[in-house]
């Protein structure tokens, strides 16, 4: 058996998944393929299971995958072309609340996809704005891009609450961006008033896509305002 799924939480992806029935032999190649062309930009894995004539599995390899698909990249085109009637972000009507549904998604998005939203939060319409967000949802999750909406809306309203500024979004912050990209650190040095040195915080991820044990260095200048800075 062999398809792909979703890399944050293993979901099978619909589409992507083909069977093979073979005689049992010492050592057997297999050669497939998926046409991907409609498979939106994201990380996955690809998986190989073997299993036995009772449908076990008795082995399988999982391959992280990475996949950038300019011909699925947001355009003007591509928003001016989405319906939006009974979608989630049809009665959005506050603009204050449409920017920043646009803007928080930058941390996680691509740079066409981040030049999108600044160009929507300057000169976008409420129409247009409306409907580039639910296609970058539906373009992340495109059977229930509002359920992925609200999953990562909680994570930006946490982000704001332990990063935010007086001046500053959560996600505008650079340990906000971090949160929201890679999730939950886990582990966390915090030096708040160590002697000779500005308060600083080092994040530990264990995993960070196909990377082990990264770090993340913080540091905050002006000693007052939260706002940590990335310092490496």
């Amino acid at each position: 058996t062999q398809y792909i799924t979703n890399y944050n939480d293993n979901q099978k992806i619909d589409g992507y998944s083909k069977m093979n029935k073979i005689t049992a032999t010492n050592v057997y190649p297999i050669i497939n393929s998926f046409d991907i062309k409609n498979l939106p930009s994201g990380n996955y894995n690809l998986v190989l299971e073997l299993r036995n004539k009772t449908n076990n599995i008795v082995a399988t390899e999982s391959i992280f995958i990475q996949r950038l698909n300019k011909t699925k990249a947001i355009s003007n085109e591509s928003i001016n072309e989405i319906t939006i009637e009974g979608t989630f972000v049809e009665n959005i009507d506050n603009l204050d609340s449409l920017n920043e549904f646009v803007g928080c998604v930058k941390p996680i998005a691509s740079n066409p996809e981040s030049d999108m939203a600044n160009l929507q939060i300057t000169n976008g319409t409420p129409l247009s704005k409306k409907q580039f967000i639910y296609l970058f949802w539906k373009s992340k999750e495109p059977l229930n891009p509002e359920a992925a909406w609200l999953k990562y809306k909680q994570e930006v309203k946490i982000a704001h609450q332990i990063f935010g500024t007086r001046i500053k979004k959560g996600y505008e912050t650079e340990r906000g961006r971090v949160y929201l990209k890679y999730g939950r650190p886990n582990q966390i040095t915090d030096r708040a008033n160590e002697p000779s040195a500005y308060p600083y915080q080092i994040w530990q991820y264990y995993n960070v896509g196909k990377f082990n044990n990264v770090f993340f260095l913080f540091y905050m200048p002006d000693l007052v305002s939260n706002d940590y800075e990335i310092l490496n």
